[in-house]
């Protein structure tokens, strides 16, 4: 079973069918617990052109609808997730 980490900037392939009937390609813009925003970059023009001005050029997907990351298939078992973020090193608060 492998991990995939999304990140800002990542192409994912994949499909949800309540808004564009066919795959989509999209770049994360922004990871939210279990799905990410993407821009929509490459679709079906004959099927679902008039879904993307729509819905804006973006769309929020579910990580259980990425069919791929970067090029690399997704497969029913594999663990999709958004990467960790650095927690912030702020200096502790010192009593006077």
């Amino acid at each position: 079973m492998a991990k995939f980490t999304i990140q800002p900037g990542d192409e994912l392939t994949a499909q949800v069918k309540e808004d564009m009937t066919k795959q989509f390609k999209g770049k994360v813009m922004k990871n939210y617990e279990n799905s990410a925003m993407l821009e929509i970059t490459e679709f079906d023009a004959a099927v679902d052109g008039p879904n993307v001005p729509e819905l804006n050029g973006r769309i929020v997907v579910s990580f259980k609808n990425v069919l791929a990351v970067n090029g690399n298939p997704v497969k029913s078992k594999d663990e999709v997730g958004p990467a960790p973020k650095p927690e912030d090193d702020l200096p502790e608060k010192k009593r006077a």
